[in-house]
């Protein structure tokens, strides 16, 4: 598949899921279903992210990467794009409202139980889980590939951003996220050793 085609299916994930489709909201339907809105929009980015961090996923990437002969999306691009739409706010010092708070701890949390497959003292992934992926099977072993490599060096650089962010953040919630976020990534390279 052509690299701008991945690229404008990433941009337009960003755009109708990762950002919050507030356009969903009716709060009419949700009084009468019971269902609360940020549990569903939770349930779904949470769902989502899992597919697109998904270990067979990148393994496809790795792969393709390592054996065509043209250019490819590949997978440290891939994260990049995917850490722009997550992250948007760290990027512009903008407030982090609360959803996007939780796509965040959703997003950091699936690259970190990724990037540290079998480590002692991570909890375990309690990310919602969405729908399930028809892709469930490993094609490399993280823990032997490059992928652990590659998240452990996007989880450096997203604990640079969120350093430098930090001071930048007025709003107390968005601080306090920050602080929550910078720990969980110290806490898992601290599990690591």
């Amino acid at each position: 598949m052509p690299v701008q085609k991945q690229k404008d299916a990433v941009a337009f994930i960003d755009k109708y899921v990762l950002t919050t489709p507030m356009w969903l909201y009716d709060a009419g339907i949700f009084e009468k279903t019971g269902e609360n809105f940020m549990g569903v929009i939770m349930e779904r980015q949470g769902g989502l992210v899992n597919s697109l961090l998904d270990t067979y996923r990148m393994s496809r990437m790795l792969i393709s990467e390592s054996v065509s002969n043209k250019p490819v999306y590949t997978l440290r691009e891939y994260l990049t794009d995917l850490d722009h739409a997550a992250l948007r706010e760290l990027y512009t010092a903008k407030p982090i409202d609360m959803y996007r708070r939780n796509l965040q701890k959703i997003y950091i949390d699936k690259l970190i139980f990724t990037a540290f497959p079998n480590s002692a003292g991570l909890r375990q992934d309690n990310a919602p889980a969405g729908p399930p992926s028809p892709t469930t099977m490993e094609i490399l072993p993280v823990k032997y590939s490059d992928i652990s490599s590659i998240l452990q060096a996007q989880l450096k650089d997203q604990l640079q951003l969120l350093k430098k962010a930090l001071p930048l953040v007025a709003d107390k919630a968005s601080r306090e996220h920050i602080e929550d976020m910078i720990a969980r990534i110290n806490n898992a390279f601290k599990q690591k050793n």
